[in-house]
């Protein structure tokens, strides 16, 4: 999602929230509403209106924080920090890392190839010298999924459950 849909979202949402309308309907209806579960019902109106500008599955959000939400962005680590954390020790390893990190820090759980290049960028690594081949190899073992539509006019792909678990289970415990 690009960040003029972020914004328009949310914009988006603090009206819906803030409409006097709405608000006396809702009360007249369901009664007055805790500060705390305003909270969550303004995170769930912004989670639908997000979802609608996003091929990617909208995270579940309630109100105690899962393993799986996203890292608010001043406790997010980044590309470098993850890699150096998960010590990825071949191409493939590090492949399914960078899939990891989109699904857990970035703001679109999905990537194309060109992402996964830059990551190798960033991190100041030599990249492989054919990257498609590294996600299909992971797509064949189901640890990437193609994804709905495409990101940036290119093929789009999400890491999935049996991906996670195995960046979680094998590669951080490995790296202990």
């Amino acid at each position: 999602m690009n960040e003029k849909n972020f914004k328009e979202s949310i914009i988006e949402a603090i009206d819906i929230i803030g409409d006097d309308e709405i608000h006396k309907k809702f009360v007249e209806e369901f009664g007055e509403l805790e500060e705390t579960y305003r909270q969550i019902v303004f995170k769930e109106i912004l989670r639908g209106l997000l979802y609608k500008h996003s091929p990617a599955p909208p995270q579940e959000l309630s109100g105690q924080e899962s393993e799986d939400t996203v890292v608010p962005t001043h406790t997010k680590k980044s590309l470098e920090e993850f890699y150096d954390e998960i010590q990825p020790k071949n191409h493939s390893e590090t492949v399914i890392t960078f899939a990891y990190y989109f699904y857990k820090y970035g703001e679109n759980r999905i990537f194309n190839n060109k992402d996964i290049e830059d990551c190798y960028s960033k991190v100041l690594i030599a990249k492989p010298t054919n990257i498609a081949d590294l996600v299909n190899l992971h797509r064949r073992k189901g640890r990437i999924m193609l994804a709905k539509g495409k990101k940036d006019g290119r093929m789009a792909f999400a890491i999935t459950r049996k991906g996670i678990e195995y960046v979680e289970n094998d590669l951080k415990e490995n790296s202990r």
